[in-house]
């Protein structure tokens, strides 16, 4: 093989590589776009549920059916009557439950609170719903809230 072919495979590896690259970057950049204008909604790609400091979300559940939070008290000190509201725009209404019991400082806010039955929600569709944690700490009057988000994909039952 003459050192002139073997130039000739070196410079056409280096034009499909810079191709390739620039068919990426073109790709990269149109998703973007669609994204930035809102063609393609980013946060359907993204499950999650969290809360300001002092809670996490340890897993929840939603199906047509309904949505089930497990959400932690993680502040170190224990409160009680715990409040939570979800508001989701294809739900037929807000919903508030309250706990009377003192939830301790690592405990599960009682599952049962944490379920909202929901006509609204069709399986494969994905939904944003606003939460908010109202509590107070154990002997104290003064309420407190904490703000949260649920993005989550409607499953099968």
């Amino acid at each position: 093989m003459s050192e002139e072919e073997d130039k000739g495979k070196h410079v056409k590896r280096i034009d499909m590589v810079l191709l390739f690259s620039w068919l990426g970057i073109i790709i990269v950049a149109i998703i973007a776009i669609l994204m930035i204008t809102e063609v393609i909604d980013a946060d359907a790609f993204f499950e999650q549920c969290s809360f300001d400091e002092g809670f996490s979300c340890e897993d929840w559940r939603v199906n047509e059916q309904g949505i089930q939070l497990f959400i932690r008290n993680t502040m170190a000190s224990d409160i009680e009557d715990v409040e939570i509201t979800l508001d989701y725009q294809d739900c037929t209404q807000i919903f508030t439950k309250l706990n009377t019991t003192k939830v301790m400082h690592g405990e599960l806010i009682d599952p049962e609170l944490m379920q909202f039955n929901c006509t609204g929600l069709m399986q494969g569709k994905y939904i944003k719903a606003s939460l908010e944690l109202t509590y107070r700490f154990v002997g104290q009057q003064k309420e407190t809230k904490k703000e949260g988000v649920l993005k989550a994909k409607i499953r099968k039952r």
